[in-house]
């Protein structure tokens, strides 16, 4: 009984089971999460350092963590996932993003 009890809390608390996969943000800046652990980011938002990178995610606690071993630009790796997981948020430096999920949000 007590096993069963450990085993509810945990999946309660597990944000695996609430990911929304599709896309989060817009045109400008956008992270697809597919259910087979593939991303693919984009962040046009710079019409002068353009960034367009895919790879695998992951997650660790309440974190999205995408790993792209080959990326030869900074993007947003870490993301917390925010509002119920319909929002994403991120930062680096003083730079903040929040996307929130296209479908959902309407």
């Amino acid at each position: 009984m007590f096993l069963v009890i450990l085993t509810s809390f945990k999946d309660r608390n597990d944000p695996k089971l609430n990911i929304n996969f599709g896309t989060y943000g817009d045109s400008n800046i956008g992270l697809t999460l597919n259910e087979n652990h593939t991303f693919h980011y984009t962040d046009l938002s710079n019409p002068n350092n353009k960034i367009d990178v895919k790879g695998t995610w992951e997650i660790k606690k309440d974190y999205i963590i995408l790993n792209n071993e080959g990326a030869q630009v900074r993007f947003h790796k870490n993301w917390k996932l925010d509002n119920n997981n319909l929002c994403i948020k991120s930062r680096i430096g003083l730079n903040f993003y929040r996307l929130c999920h296209s479908e959902l949000c309407k």
